[in-house]
């Protein structure tokens, strides 16, 4: 692949939240069953605006993301990587709605390969570290 440019984000402080499950109230309206998606996208596209400042024109060519979620580590866990919940793609689909509401990108089907994972946070805590590339040649 050849990259056109790249953008780099370190979000810290917050445990990822995933996107996905709904709900539905008593006269039909769904919302995010997650209350936590709120705070988190909050935090991501303000710290994402920031990042690149005022002047940024939203990448709307192809994308590669490609990410490390870390997830707040139980006192006590038989495994030596996150392999519970939150799911991983849900957790994508929250970096990139958030990434398109931040303008970013024109939108988060720009986003044509993903490569993400899950670790423990041990000593920076929870967060993500984030780098997004345009892929140019295509």
């Amino acid at each position: 692949m050849n990259f056109t440019g790249e953008v780099r984000f370190g979000i810290w402080g917050t445990a990822p939240a995933p996107q996905g499950s709904k709900s539905v109230t008593k006269k039909g309206i769904m919302f995010e069953a997650n209350k936590n998606l709120k705070p988190w996208r909050e935090i991501m596209v303000a710290h994402m605006k920031a990042t690149v400042g005022p002047d940024w024109e939203p990448w709307s060519g192809p994308v590669q993301a490609v990410g490390i979620f870390y997830m707040p580590k139980p006192r006590t866990t038989r495994f030596p990587v996150p392999m519970g919940k939150p799911d991983l793609d849900k957790l994508q689909r929250a970096v990139g709605d958030a990434l398109t509401q931040a303008r970013i990108i024109s939108d988060d089907a720009r986003i044509v390969h993903w490569n993400v994972q899950k670790q423990w946070a041990l000593d920076g805590g929870p967060g993500l570290h984030l780098v997004l590339r345009q892929i140019g040649g295509l």
